[in-house]
């Protein structure tokens, strides 16, 4: 959760530090890779995602399920230059295999607990 924390205060050297080693997004967002890898891909879905929005979030509830780590929170976005706001319900599914740690990305609750088999009742 260190890493989640250094997210959340801005802190890009802070994240890296704790970050998966795998970064795989939900792919919806124009110009978005599918899949983030190493400290310089990383680094680059930063700049993505933090370079036209103040971004905050807030973790809601955390699944230990043994081989996964089911994370649901609430994303708040603001445009840097227009104002804009949005709000919405994400998911993270963490795992590790062979060493090589993976976040998964849903765009809700409800698609990141079928990912894990849980049902959607609330937290």
């Amino acid at each position: 959760m260190r890493g989640f924390e250094a997210f959340r205060r801005g802190d890009l050297d802070a994240w890296l530090n704790e970050a998966p080693d795998e970064w795989h997004t939900t792919s919806t967002f124009p110009g978005v890779e599918p899949v983030y890898r190493g400290r310089e891909g990383l680094t680059a879905l930063w700049e993505f995602m933090r370079a036209p929005w103040e971004m905050e979030a807030e973790i809601e509830r955390v699944e230990d399920l043994g081989e996964e780590l089911l994370v649901l929170l609430t994303a708040r976005v603001r445009g840097k230059s227009s104002g804009a706001e949005a709000e919405w319900k994400a998911a993270h599914v963490i795992s590790e295999k062979d060493g090589v740690t993976r976040v998964k990305n849903y765009l809700s609750w409800e698609d990141g607990l079928a990912a894990v088999g849980l049902d959607d009742s609330p937290p």
